[in-house]
């Protein structure tokens, strides 16, 4: 069926800048979310929607928009990346949402495994020095609380059960000869 359609997301700046291709059915093209990178960008610098094609037939738009993602390099983990919000290479061909198996394995490609000393080192850099307001200290402090193993170990410990079960534990190993 052609009822797939092809479209670029532009920024609105002086010198608009193509950071996003797609595919979809009509309700995809018309919707604005994507992936939290591409709202950043959207937020930052705008958003012009450009259909290139369509209707297509699904194949035709995967092979479209592969090498317009491609072409544009928006492609995010590609070497010659320059700038955009494009997750996967394109081309994929799924119809509806992504499969959690299939968001896992965006997300190792997006790890920080795959990147290099050099690009880590940098990340690292950027945050040397970089102060945090009361605010974020205020909310680190209270998400830290309660979490400790100390904290855990003594709520533990109060419990009679797990309590003799360590004794005894402790009373096996001793006997054993092992420390």
């Amino acid at each position: 069926m052609n009822d797939f359609f092809v479209y670029e997301d532009w920024t609105l700046e002086s010198q608009p800048r193509c950071f996003y291709v797609g595919k979809g059915k009509r309700n995809r093209v018309s919707g604005r979310k994507r992936n939290k990178h591409h709202t950043n960008i959207m937020n930052k610098h705008g958003l012009d929607r450009r259909v290139v094609m369509g209707p297509v037939t699904n194949i035709e738009a995967c092979r479209l928009e592969r090498s317009l993602i491609a072409e544009r390099r928006t492609y995010v983990h590609a070497i010659n990346y320059v700038f955009g919000a494009n997750y996967t290479e394109g081309g994929e061909g799924r119809i509806g949402p992504l499969s959690e198996k299939q968001k896992r394995q965006i997300g190792v490609r997006a790890s920080r495994e795959n990147l290099s000393d050099e690009t880590l080192e940098k990340m690292r850099n950027s945050h040397l020095g970089r102060r945090q307001t009361e605010d974020t200290k205020r909310k680190i402090s209270v998400a830290m609380k309660g979490n400790r193993t100390s904290d855990i170990a003594k709520r533990l410990w109060q419990d009679p059960e797990f309590r003799a079960k360590m004794l005894q534990a402790r009373k096996t190993t001793q006997q054993n000869g092992d420390t």
